[in-house]
Formats: structure tokens, C-alpha cells, sequence
């Protein structure tokens, strides 16, 4: 092959993957759930305002809860309710640390994220503690 073909080639794929056309942003936030075991993380968040909710599949009746966020601006709340919809957990995203969930049903816990005009990072992790 020619080094023209050989840049004809590369010329003809940049076009193809669109480089520089439409919109770009951040990606979606990293959410892994597994029994017993939630993570989520978010970077480069601006402006955002949502309710987020997730099912959780917990076995235990406690959770230990880890929050390193990096909020610049706005407001993020986490709510974590247990199998009866009872609430066991409610904190500012903005207050780092380890912290034990109330006492609740094991089953299918809800996770929600409540997010008004947040700009930041976000990063938090559940898991089983009792």
C-alpha cells in the first residue's frame, strides 16, 4: 500500500466516526448494583436537576453508607428506603464520610438520588453491614 492510499484510508475512518460533529458532554454516571452492594459514581455534573431512583436487592436490615462527593454548587440529597418503604437513611451528598443506615426489611431496597441545580462530582457506595 502507498503512503497516499495508507492516508486515504485514515482520512475516509475520521470521517466516518463524525470527529467533531454533534454534541459532546460528560458521560452517564457508573452505577453497579449487586446483592448486598451499590455503587455509584458521576463526574463532571453541571446544572443537574432530577430525581433518580434505583432497586436495590438487600439481604440484610443494616447498611454501611460511604459518601466522597465534590460538590460545587447545588444541592444532592441520598434517601435509601428499605423493603417496607420505610426510610433508613436520608444525608446531604455534601457530608463525606461513613455512616450506618437505620435498621430495615431485607428485600428490595429503593436507592434515590435527589439532585437540584448540582454541578460537581458525585461518589458513594452502600453495602451490607448487619
Amino acid at each position: 500500500m502507498t503512503h497516499k492510499s495508507v492516508f486515504a484510508v485514515f482520512a475516509g475512518l475520521l470521517l466516518s466516526t463524525g470527529c467533531g460533529d454533534g454534541p459532546t458532554g460528560p458521560p452517564g454516571p457508573d452505577v453497579r448494583i449487586s446483592v448486598d452492594r451499590f455503587r455509584y459514581t458521576a463526574d463532571e455534573m453541571i446544572n443537574v436537576t432530577d430525581t433518580i431512583d434505583y432497586e436495590w436487592d438487600f439481604n440484610g436490615t443494616t447498611a454501611s453508607v460511604t459518601q466522597s462527593c465534590d460538590i460545587t454548587d447545588g444541592s444532592a440529597m441520598l434517601i435509601i428506603l428499605d423493603a417496607d418503604s420505610t426510610q433508613v437513611y436520608s444525608r446531604d451528598l455534601d457530608d463525606d464520610g461513613t455512616i450506618s443506615t437505620l435498621s430495615g426489611s431485607a428485600g428490595n431496597w429503593l436507592v434515590r438520588i435527589e439532585l437540584i441545580g448540582l454541578s460537581g462530582k458525585l461518589e458513594f457506595e452502600a453495602e451490607k453491614s448487619g
